[in-house]
């Protein structure tokens, strides 16, 4: 549940405590039940799943292929996870900031 005054963005029942480690997977369920309940929406069944999906793919549009493979915590392949040690967090944090303001852009 979205609370306003909240220091999360998602927390349990409206309380301000952070989500457990299980909500999240539960989170589209419960905001196509919210909308149906509160706003008279069907909205298309959706999981966890397509918000990675969705993110992995605009990914692509933001950095590097084996960026955007960590970016999801993934592990680089084969050799590459042997002997390439760096953590890539400048790059990461270059496409993160470029994933929020498109999100923004989206939101707003």
């Amino acid at each position: 549940m979205l609370l306003s005054n909240s220091q999360y963005l998602f927390t349990n029942n409206g309380e301000d405590t952070v989500m457990g480690a299980g909500s999240p997977i539960q989170l589209p369920y419960n905001i196509m039940q919210w909308l149906r309940r509160h706003q008279k929406y069907e909205m298309e069944h959706w999981s966890v799943h397509d918000l990675r999906r969705t993110a992995r793919t605009n990914f692509s549009k933001l950095t590097e292929p084996h960026v955007a493979e960590i970016m999801l915590g993934h592990k680089l392949l084969g050799q590459w996870q042997v002997y390439d040690r760096y953590d890539y967090l400048a790059e990461q944090t270059i496409a993160y900031e470029k994933w929020f303001d498109r999100l923004m852009e989206v939101v707003n």
